[in-house]
C-alpha cells in the first residue's frame, strides 16, 4: 500500500473531500444566518456597523499602522 503522505500533500477519498466541502458550505451558511440574527436583534451593534460604514465611505479612516501601534 502506498504511503498516504507524499511531500506536502495528503490523499483522501474523493467522497470524503466532497463531504468536507458540503459541510463547510453549510457551516458558512449557518454562520451568516447567526450573524444576521445577531444584528437584527441587537440594534446597538447594527447602529455601530452603520456608523462605521458611513465613516469608511466618507474616507474617515485610520491608517493600519496607527491601529497596529495602538492595539498590538
Amino acid at each position: 500500500m502506498p504511503p498516504l503522505v507524499k511531500e506536502q500533500t495528503i490523499q483522501i477519498p474523493k467522497e470524503l473531500f466532497a463531504q468536507l466541502v458540503t459541510r463547510s458550505e453549510s457551516l458558512i451558511d449557518t454562520y451568516a444566518q447567526l450573524e444576521d440574527f445577531y444584528f437584527a436583534s441587537n440594534l446597538d451593534a447594527l447602529q455601530k456597523l452603520r456608523e462605521a460604514r458611513d465613516q469608511h465611505q466618507r474616507g474617515d479612516t485610520i491608517p493600519f499602522a496607527d491601529l497596529k501601534a495602538q492595539y498590538v
